[in-house]
């Protein structure tokens, strides 16, 4: 259960000090509005899931992620400088996809409602038929 918690702790504090050098301007040439969306870590601390929110077309995304790749053994010496761990994780860059899938939710939504409103339907709080009481 500590581990746990310590695992969270840990990637939280990596992603904060992630999100700080995008958008401080300590990595150079990313995509304006690049962050660090969330940070998983494995069991021992040695690996960190840093998942990206990198806006613009997928060859910027690409571009990015391998810019970031480069970039790796700049940002463990950060991260080991502003936290006292055993050893540097390994980064693994991944694209987080949530903000497009939360757009595509809200693009769904939006269409179904249109499409409610459009067609009459009688509503289903109102009842078709009387009812009897109960006694």
């Amino acid at each position: 259960m500590a581990n746990i918690i310590r695992q969270k702790r840990v990637g939280d504090e990596i992603c904060r000090i992630l999100a700080k050098m995008c958008t401080d301007g300590t990595l150079r040439n990313l995509p304006l509005l690049t962050n660090c969306a969330a940070v998983e870590m494995n069991r021992d601390l040695t690996y960190a899931r840093c998942y990206m929110s990198i806006p613009g077309s997928e060859a910027v995304k690409k571009a990015t992620l391998q810019r970031l790749e480069k970039l790796k053994g700049f940002m463990r010496h950060e991260i080991m400088q502003q936290i006292t761990l055993r050893q540097a994780p390994d980064l693994r860059f991944y694209l987080d996809t949530s903000l497009e899938y939360g757009m595509q939710i809200d693009a769904k939504l939006a269409e179904i409602k249109a499409q409610q409103a459009d067609s009459p339907v009688t509503s289903a709080t109102e009842p078709t038929e009387p009812t009897e009481e109960v006694k």
